[in-house]
């Protein structure tokens, strides 16, 4: 028996939220977040026989997941999308960067470990010391450029997520709403538990 589609219920949001603002780079992780919440709604949409014991109605949840998908528009567009392009552009380079250094030192690990000659051993080593050198400095790099941004402006980003969790608590299916409000909840109060990589 289908049961009555429910009237989706979109949060206020702080009256402080400018959506001229332009937010910072480190907002990234909480759109990732947002993101990752509608991929999970969806999943459990398409899962017909989890559905199958839902108080909910596919209509209700077709309308929370538009909803959310809405919101993630919202401060994609609130973003300044161009530093956000370069970060992750920069990420990238410094992740391919890595790749080759980790590489170098997988290949120089091979032919040391075939050497015999002192003399060539004792480059070897230095070489591999030298890539392993080469790769923490990339990380550290990579973190720091991550971490880079306003951080007022992550909080106010944060009030809008919790907003947005705070929205979650009009399913009447309890199990769903609490484990979302939980996660996104986590992830709203850390803005580095999910980097950009």
């Amino acid at each position: 028996m289908e049961t009555s589609r429910v009237s989706r219920v979109e949060p206020e949001l702080p009256s402080t939220c400018d959506r001229t603002q332009s937010f910072p780079v480190d907002m990234s992780s909480d759109i990732t977040a947002v993101t990752a919440a509608v991929d999970e709604l969806a999943s459990r949409l398409a899962d017909s026989e989890k559905l199958r014991h839902d108080q909910l109605s596919r209509g209700h949840l077709h309308d929370h997941i538009e909803f959310m998908e809405g919101h993630v528009v919202d401060v994609l567009t609130e973003c300044d999308l161009t530093r956000l392009e370069d970060l992750h552009a920069y990420v990238k380079e410094l992740r391919a960067s890595a790749t080759r250094v980790s590489a170098e030192r997988d290949a120089l690990d091979l032919k040391l470990a075939s050497v015999k000659d002192s003399d060539e051993l004792s480059q070897l080593e230095m070489d591999v010391l030298r890539c392993e050198r080469n790769l923490a400095q990339l990380y550290l790099k990579r973190e720091r450029i991550e971490r880079r941004g306003d951080r007022s402006a992550a909080e106010e980003a944060k009030k809008r997520l919790r907003a947005v969790c705070d929205a979650l608590e009009c399913i009447s299916c309890f199990s769903l709403c609490k484990e979302m409000h939980t996660g996104l909840g986590y992830l709203a109060a850390t803005p580095s538990a999910l980097n950009v990589s």
